[in-house]
């Protein structure tokens, strides 16, 4: 079936995905939420220890991660 343009649709996104930060002294996992009453996003930072996300656990950090974006995903939102 071919798509169709639809240019009077408007998609919105309420969040950016979780990213890991590497840093030379910590880990951060960050996202930013829609606050929402304005019109703007609101970052959000989670201090992680670099002992769990050594080269031999990255599904850690990827567990963290998605679990983070599915939240966000399904809706969930940081401010309430």
């Amino acid at each position: 079936m071919p798509q169709k343009d639809f240019p009077h649709v408007k998609i919105f996104v309420d969040y950016k995905p979780a990213e890991l930060q590497k840093g030379a002294t910590e880990w951060r996992i960050v996202f930013y939420a829609k606050v929402p009453a304005q019109n703007e996003f609101k970052r959000f930072c989670k201090r992680v220890l670099q002992c769990l996300l050594i080269e031999n656990e990255k599904n850690t950090q990827r567990k963290m991660l998605a679990s983070i974006n599915q939240k966000l995903d399904s809706g969930w939102s940081p401010f309430l």
